[in-house]
């Protein structure tokens, strides 16, 4: 019995494998450019903003096409190697940063040369490669290696910043929206964000290893990754209700803009009305019938020895003096006034945002829209600031952990199960309690104790 060719020929199956890692990389391309879900499709900049990045990240496999043709070729196996390390930094930095639709990260100078560096590199070995030109290669190896691990180093730097950046910004855009994670797509944007990581141990192991029957391996899964990755993102990543809700939250902003200018037009009446008041007082008069000692002539009405005015009938100077003091107290008291009535205006805002939160917050899918809705018209810009202070996600569930622990330690409930109560209490489950006290550590519960059912 004769063993097929590709058994007793490493080549052919090294060829083999890679022929596999670029066709899956090619047809991922052209499904992921052409195929949009429907409705989806309608937006796709918004439900697939990265979709041109991803085709380049599946159609850029191609390039090891030298290496399928001519495994043997040691020029084609360092352009092989290579490829990965300089490559997929860059194709992950550009993913984010579509995906999560970042804006002036970087310059536009450092923004071309990030992007430029590793393709020009790679364009100079493909060239080198291609032509068969390996005595500019060969002979310079080690330089041409340590050349690729610092430009890779650099690129891959630039990209752990960028996934630092992009998990903090992520984070925060599911604790202001959200009350629970299931809500917003939290598990696929944590993995995504360990995706380079484990991508980049794999690449940098085939760099040093330098065998190719570890490529051979990695070809064949990363093939079958092409395909699963593919079927996990036609379909959009994005909540539906997010861009509706960000629409929603414009709509009450614009409608609502009016009313907000009229009630800062209030306050500065109020204001004014305030320092009025506080003008006149100085003008009274004192208890012996005569003017304030911004003007007074003294008790005897007579002049002192030297033939000068006393201290009761002061001088312009003094009265100078007295102004400028009065215009002080005057300005310190207004400001006062200020101070008083804002904090009094977000007192009454964060007691109304409590308020709705207390009667809502057993809601399994509250939205922070939707509080933002029930706020009064005047006060939604205030509003909004407070619940991102304190974190929405972080708000609603503090009351459903106290609502639990109550729940939990009342007699007629002694026998509920962790489950059950869970659910009562606006959880998905247990372990949705169990995240979101981990979560709430060092949350103040003096906040809400008192609003709590």
């Amino acid at each position: 019995m004769d063993i097929p060719t590709i058994f007793t020929q490493p080549e052919n199956f090294y060829s083999l494998a890679c022929y596999t890692y670029i066709l899956s990389g090619v047809i991922c391309a052209v499904v992921r450019w052409f195929h949009m879900c429907r409705p989806f499709d309608q937006r796709s900049d918004y439900f697939y903003p990265a979709r041109r990045q991803v085709t380049f990240f599946y159609a850029a496999t191609a390039l090891q096409l030298p290496y399928m043709l001519c495994p043997g070729d040691p020029g084609s196996w360092f352009f092989a190697r290579s490829f990965g390390i300089l490559y997929y930094p860059v194709c992950f930095a550009l993913l984010y940063h579509r995906f999560f639709q970042m804006r002036h990260l970087w310059s536009k100078k450092l923004s071309i040369a990030y992007f430029c560096s590793p393709f020009l590199l790679l364009g100079a070995l493909f060239v080198i490669v291609v032509f068969h030109q390996n005595d500019l290669l060969l002979p310079y190896k080690r330089l041409w290696e340590c050349i690729m691990v610092c430009v890779s180093i650099l690129l891959t730097y630039r990209l752990v910043k960028e996934c630092r950046w992009v998990a903090k910004k992520v984070e925060s855009y599911h604790t202001q929206n959200y009350s629970n994670e299931s809500d917003f797509p939290f598990t696929f944007a944590k993995n995504m964000l360990y995706l380079p990581a484990v991508w980049l141990i794999v690449m940098w192991t085939l760099f040093l290893l330098d065998n190719q029957m570890v490529k051979a391996f990695i070809d064949l899964i990363i093939a079958a990754w092409h395909v699963l990755f593919l079927c996990r993102i036609l379909h959009p990543s994005r909540p539906v209700s997010s861009k509706r809700s960000i629409d929603d939250m414009k709509t009450i902003e614009d409608e609502n803009m009016e009313w907000i200018l009229q009630e800062n037009e209030l306050l500065e009446k109020v204001v004014e009305a305030t320092d009025n008041l506080i003008l006149e007082e100085p003008c009274t008069e004192d208890e012996a019938g005569v003017t304030d000692e911004t003007g007074v002539t003294d008790e005897t009405g007579v002049t002192d020895e030297a033939g000068v005015a006393d201290e009761a009938g002061v001088t312009d100077e003094n009265n100078e003096t007295d102004e400028a003091n009065e215009r002080q107290l005057i300005e310190r008291n207004g400001e006062n006034t200020r101070q008083r009535i804002e904090k009094e205006k977000w007192e009454s805002v964060k007691n109304e945002v409590l308020t709705i939160v207390s009667h809502r917050y057993l809601e399994p899918s509250l939205k922070r829209i939707e509080v933002i809705r029930d706020v009064s018209a005047m006060n939604h810009t205030l509003a909004g600031t407070f619940i991102t202070q304190v974190g929405f996600y972080r708000l609603v569930n503090a009351f459903r952990v106290r609502h639990y622990e109550r729940l939990m330690e009342s007699d007629s409930t002694s026998n509920l199960g962790q489950e059950i109560a869970a659910e009562m209490c606006g959880f998905k489950n247990r372990w949705g309690l169990a995240n979101a006290r981990k979560r709430l550590k060092d949350f103040d519960y003096e906040l809400i104790e008192r609003y709590v059912r």
